[in-house]
């Protein structure tokens, strides 16, 4: 079986843009490829304390949100499940691939241009981080790498220094491939043009998967819409565009028959949509708080996945260490 592999920053509360984009596709995946699934923790500290003084308060954000995604993800049913930094090996594998790059592939990188603007000024970490998520992929010789548009010029990184390795040594690593895959791509609630996004200042523009229902139904109330009077499916009608797909990512319901439903207005629509994504969620947000509450069961489910990842890791690693030279006796 072809290997897939990725990962998700412990970063804010996953909300709806990352489980219909993302993590509902990854469940549907482990049917037909071997998956490893990463929080990416190591990641997630790329900037954050890059501009404070101390880092006691980030420091339990971090422990806190890892822990709720890892909860967050098992209950999805994501699986096998691990926290990259709980994997030696994935830092190993960076230095190697940082000596053999040049420093001109990094420094053309669009979204450390973009991030060292907002931050004036940046870490060696996040100048380095996408040969960590090369390290990431190219550690367990993934075949294929689910992508967002915001990760394409990363993956096309790792694809260049996969060859380059390649060919400075032996053919060791598959040269990985984007899986585009069908994945609903939610918008802002109450800016289309933008993807549904944690770090979208208000809390209105995004539903999280925790959310209460009584604030799930208020926010999808106040989702932006147009003042069109037929709820049909457009395009150029972005907002309502937007919505439809919702309602079709969480229902088995397609937009033509969601279309068919004849509606008498966009209230109706809105509160209807709801309706399904509160009932879609409840499960997912019943066992979230069950694992997050118990921490030797989750402990456990993380555990098993890095163990896991560390087999075939440590495989791949002392192959890559042999072709070095590193004398491993």
């Amino acid at each position: 079986m072809k290997k897939v592999f990725s990962g998700i920053q412990p970063t804010g509360m996953i909300h709806l843009g990352n489980y219909l984009g993302a993590i509902k596709n990854w469940v549907h995946l482990q049917g037909s490829y071997e998956c490893l699934f990463c929080i990416v923790d190591m990641h997630a500290i790329t900037s954050s304390y890059f501009q404070v003084a101390s880092g006691h308060k980030l420091a339990q954000q971090l422990y806190e949100s890892s822990k709720m995604t890892a909860a967050t993800l098992a209950a999805t049913g994501v699986s096998p499940l691990f926290l990259q930094s709980q994997v030696k090996h994935h830092t190993q594998l960076m230095w190697i691939l940082g000596c053999i790059s040049p420093m001109s592939w990094f420094q053309r990188m669009t979204q450390f241009k973009e991030k060292k603007k907002a931050l004036d000024g940046a870490s060696l970490g996040l100048f380095s981080y996408p040969a960590l998520m090369a390290a990431d992929i190219l550690l367990y010789k993934a075949d294929l790498v689910p992508v967002g548009e915001d990760q394409t010029q990363h993956l096309e990184l790792a694809r260049d220094i996969a060859v380059r390795f390649n060919s400075l040594f032996e053919t060791v690593f598959p040269v990985p491939e984007p899986l585009h895959t069908n994945a609903t791509r939610v918008m802002d609630l109450r800016n289309p043009f933008n993807k549904m996004s944690k770090s979208a200042k208000s809390d209105n523009s995004r539903v999280n998967l925790l959310d209460e229902p009584d604030l799930i139904l208020s926010k999808i109330r106040k989702a932006k819409t147009d003042s069109e009077a037929v709820i049909k499916f457009d395009e150029d009608r972005k907002e309502l565009a937007n919505l439809f797909r919702i309602f079709e990512g969480v229902t088995c319901e397609s937009i033509q028959q969601l279309e068919e439903r004849n509606w008498e207005n966009t209230l109706v629509f809105k509160e209807a949509l709801a309706e399904a994504v509160i009932e879609h969620l409840k499960p997912i947000r019943e066992k979230t708080l069950e694992l997050y509450n118990d921490s030797e069961k989750l402990k456990d489910i993380l555990q098993k996945g890095s163990r896991k990842a560390e087999v075939l890791a440590e495989k791949n690693l002392s192959e890559i260490s042999h072709f070095l030279g590193f004398y491993n006796n």
